[in-house]
């Protein structure tokens, strides 16, 4: 039964009822449980992945640890094979330099441009962040990973976009005071990471349908770029009714 899958996943219950009540007990009974839940989600949730030539400089928000580095190797190296698109890949370093260390070392190995800012000169405007951002001129697509903190930055362009990076695994409330938190960036979608750890789906449903947000990349699992996919109702549905943990 359809519900039981629901509750298996520990989805809360005021969202199964959301769920449930668009859903017909023919349709329950004719169409595999998936199909019914990814047709729910997508009456429920918002779906975009498009990269736009207007806001084309796309800064990742989120806590350490969050999975906003990897996502970005994933998403650099897939708009460059598959699209053939010139991507220019931006570290804001802090006293916690790994993240910069490791994109400047993915992009040697694949030949994406990499560029390292320190985070007084990303948060200020400085000029050595302006001549950061004309050396990316050239760029299609350029792809900041932020370090982890709130601070909006004095100077931002118009073409960039904030997207708030949240991992799957954490609890619903860790998700949603995340995104409360994070409020200030502007941020206007979300990616998720660590799909593939995420044990219980619910949780993670109970905090996406908590915000008005769209959803744009799920990364769900360690191998780059094949790992990274446009969100879709279609996995979130899958997810919901596996039954295996």
């Amino acid at each position: 039964m359809l519900q039981d899958l629901l509750v298996g996943q520990r989805l809360h219950p005021k969202v199964i009822a959301r769920m449930m009540c668009g859903v017909s007990f023919e349709e329950e009974a004719s169409k595999p449980a998936e199909r019914v839940v990814a047709g729910r989600l997508s009456d429920l949730l918002r779906f975009d992945a498009r990269i736009s030539a207007k806001r084309r400089i796309l800064e990742f928000v989120g806590p350490n640890g969050a999975g906003k580095t990897t996502l970005i190797a994933k998403l650099a190296s897939r708009l460059k094979e598959a699209f053939n698109l010139r991507v220019a890949m931006v570290g804001v370093e802090s006293r916690n330099l790994a993240q910069g260390f490791h994109l400047g070392t993915f992009g040697s190995l694949t030949g994406i441009a990499f560029h390292a800012v320190e985070r007084a000169d990303y948060m200020r405007g400085t000029p050595a962040y302006r001549r950061m951002l004309t050396a990316c001129d050239e760029a299609d697509v350029v792809l900041i990973d932020s370090d982890g903190r709130t601070a909006v930055p004095d100077v931002r362009r118009e073409e960039t976009e904030s997207i708030m990076v949240l991992p799957a695994p954490w609890r619903s409330d860790e998700l949603v005071e995340t995104m409360k938190r994070y409020e200030s960036t502007g941020y206007s979608r979300l990616a998720v990471s660590k799909l593939d750890c995420c044990g219980f789906a619910g949780p993670l449903i109970d905090a996406l349908l908590s915000v008005d947000k769209p959803l744009a990349f799920f990364s769900c699992g360690p191998r780059v770029p094949q790992d990274l996919e446009p969100a879709s109702a279609r996995r979130l549905g899958r997810m919901l009714t596996q039954v295996l943990h």
